[in-house]
């Protein structure tokens, strides 16, 4: 192989090497950003979760007590009271 051919190979060698180093470091900035957005969904995901158990808990008691309430009206409606 000629010297200049090989000197041309080896410049495109070391810029390309270079762009891949540029490229992988960019990976890695933006895959610690990624894990960092990962674990903020997880934990707002856990809180709410226990909001939805506390909204199903209310619901729940005031979906109970509107029935019961019904129940009673019909009772009185029934009996004439």
């Amino acid at each position: 192989m000629k010297p200049l051919v090989r000197d041309e190979l080896l410049a495109r060698l070391d810029e390309r090497t270079s762009n891949i180093w540029c490229v992988v470091e960019d990976i890695k900035t933006h895959t610690i950003e990624q894990n960092g957005l990962i674990m903020e969904a997880i934990t707002s995901s856990k809180s709410n979760k226990t909001w939805i158990t506390v909204f199903k808990w209310i619901g729940g008691t005031v979906i109970l007590s509107g029935l019961s309430f019904a129940a009673w009206v019909a009772e009185r409606f029934i009996n004439g009271g």
